[in-house]
């Protein structure tokens, strides 16, 4: 009897010792749980709150409030950026800045109660209950009004746009050959442009020379600038003067110069197209002495599309009719192609053709002159 009491002992004491080390890990647990919920408690009383219209909240740290958007910092999610009409109530834990529509201002700590569905203002002046309809804007107190810095960064844009933008391209080319023909080809051209939101100031110079078999096959030289300022958001006026000498064309100077209207029917920064329509004045002396005066037509057409980030189609076309005889013009087109190259953002390669055309050329010369050039390009800019 003995040794069976010893043995029903012996077995009961484990399972006793089993089921109190049981209770004790509950007991933990139950614990660790009431610690976990009181912390929570306590994270959320010393925190901002906000109520959403779904019943759900967003604990954290309320920036603004401003234009319908609530800006939050949180733990679990970065800064969230909450549309205002999502938004029931907010509290926060610190005192706030808080303006009304009708301009006036109260510094207090904003406590809603959700079983009244009150929200009020703990202010130095007593506390205030307040509709959300009323409020304009909430921000941190000691920092900036969220209008405040919204309008001195549309002052820092207005400023920056304002400022003239300065280009500079640098174009060059050239091709050399040996054997039956001997050639040497080079072309070089300089564009200059400044340009601020009201107006457009641009000037070049071009040269194209070739050699073959030790003679000059071509001698071109060109310069001109012009000037665009707007009258209104897409009408402007402008005026423009340019020179040219070719030596296969018995040209000594060729002088241009007109003025009068033009429009943007496309004005987008990545995509452009404008027209004008103008009067001017040619004058053109040759090389065996003669010249030629005459009041003509000015009409042309800008186009370009930025195809990709790099990549640029420009086309410009000019037709200068005489006004005494609309059958006797030059029209000139001008289409390329520019393409980034690795080496450099600033270094492209641009491929395109220029045609000329004079309905009435002197001395039985061809009336049309085709270049097709392949260039690079250094883009220097602000």
């Amino acid at each position: 009897m003995r040794s069976h009491a010893l043995t029903r002992v012996a077995t009961v004491a484990p399972a006793a010792r089993v089921a109190r080390s049981r209770r004790h890990r509950v007991r933990t647990m139950s614990t660790l749980c009431i610690i976990a919920i009181v912390a929570t408690a306590a994270g959320e009383a010393s925190a901002d709150v906000v109520y959403l219209a779904d019943g759900s909240r967003i604990v954290g740290r309320i920036v603004q409030s401003h234009e319908q958007v609530c800006v939050v910092e949180t733990a679990f999610a970065g800064t969230l950026k909450i549309d205002q009409k999502l938004i029931k109530a907010i509290s926060t834990d610190e005192a706030v800045v808080v303006e009304f529509e009708s301009g006036d201002r109260l510094v207090g700590r904003v406590e809603h109660d959700e079983g009244a569905g009150t929200t009020t203002i703990h202010s130095a002046v007593g506390d205030v209950p307040v509709a959300d309809a009323e409020v304009r804007m909430i921000w941190r107190d000691g920092e900036e009004s969220p209008a405040d810095a919204a309008e001195k960064v549309k002052m820092e844009e207005a400023i920056a746009a304002a400022q003239p933008k300065h280009s500079l391209k640098i174009e060059f080319g050239g091709r050399a050959t040996e054997g039956n023909t001997d050639t040497i080809t080079a072309s070089g051209r300089l564009d200059f442009q400044l340009a601020t939101p009201k107006d457009l100031f641009k000037a070049f110079l071009s040269a194209d020379y070739a050699d073959t078999d030790d003679k000059r096959s071509r001698n071109e030289q060109r310069g001109g600038v012009s000037y665009e300022q707007k009258l209104t958001e897409r009408m402007f006026w402008y005026m423009r003067f340019e020179a040219e000498h070719d030596e296969f064309e018995n040209l000594d100077l060729r002088t241009t110069a007109a003025a009068g209207l033009g429009y943007y029917w496309i004005q987008r920064p990545e995509h452009e197209l404008k027209t004008r329509t103008g009067l001017g004045y040619r004058h053109e002396t040759y090389e065996d002495d003669t010249s030629r005066d005459e009041a003509v037509g000015d009409f042309g057409l800008d186009y370009r599309l930025d195809i990709a980030p790099a990549v640029q189609f420009v086309h410009a076309t000019t037709w200068t009719p005489a006004l005494e005889d609309f059958g006797d013009y030059r029209l000139e087109l001008d289409t390329s192609l520019q393409f980034p190259l690795q080496v450099s953002d600033k270094l492209k390669l641009k491929v395109g053709m220029r045609n000329e055309y004079n309905s009435r050329p002197v001395d039985d010369r061809e009336q049309l002159d085709n270049t097709y050039y392949m260039n690079f390009v250094l883009s220097l800019s602000d």
